[in-house]
């Protein structure tokens, strides 16, 4: 009957792992400038998965995450701009951009709406950085929400910044990538027979 009791008492308190899937459409905007004005790139589709440890319905920690991001999937609205940064990002040996986690720092909370500080491996154009990023999740049962903006610069990922018209048009080293991704728990997709 002790021993009864003590798992009753430690229910409450049960923490799990719980895999989430990205189904929905996102949204990658990669923010640019140049001499002349700035820019911007747009991607809506992107793969990813995430283990996620809950406790009583709360989010407690990440214990992995992984995404990945087809980057000529990213547009800017003109063939010849895509084109240009597509060369500068060496896509023709490159394919994706992916950002896989090795550390969650913090985690905050309130009212579902989490601050989280986490810290992973971003590979761009072939080349890997440990970044650091702030990112807001809003949680339910079902998905997180994760937004977000991080800047980077080009050259820290062995881009050489694009230019146009014989070097008359000049991007910025600097880039912002702002970002909203949708991880859908995977189990209640399978519940409604959407293959994970």
């Amino acid at each position: 009957m002790k021993a009864l009791y003590i798992v009753f008492l430690l229910l409450p308190i049960a923490v799990f792992g719980q895999k989430f899937v990205i189904k929905e459409k996102l949204n990658m905007e990669v923010l640019g400038t140049s001499n002349l004005h700035d820019w911007e790139m747009i991607s809506h589709t992107g793969v990813g998965e995430a283990t996620i440890i809950l406790s009583n319905g709360k989010l407690k920690n990440i214990e992995s995450l992984v995404f990945k991001l087809n980057t000529e999937s990213l547009k800017s609205g003109k063939s010849t701009m895509d084109e240009i940064c597509y060369k500068a990002m060496k896509t023709d040996k490159h394919k994706t951009i992916s950002f896989v986690l090795k550390e969650v720092k913090s985690i905050s909370n309130s009212d579902n709406k989490y601050k989280i500080i986490a810290a992973g491996n971003l590979t761009i154009a072939g080349t890997t950085k440990y970044q650091t990023l702030t990112v807001t999740a809003d949680f339910s049962s079902k998905r997180i929400v994760f937004t977000g903006l991080h800047n980077i610069k080009m050259t820290d990922f062995n881009v050489k910044p694009p230019t146009a018209l014989f070097g008359t048009i000049r991007t910025g080293d600097d880039l912002n990538i702002k970002f909203e991704v949708i991880y859908t728990d995977a189990e209640s997709l399978a519940l409604m027979n959407i293959p994970d």
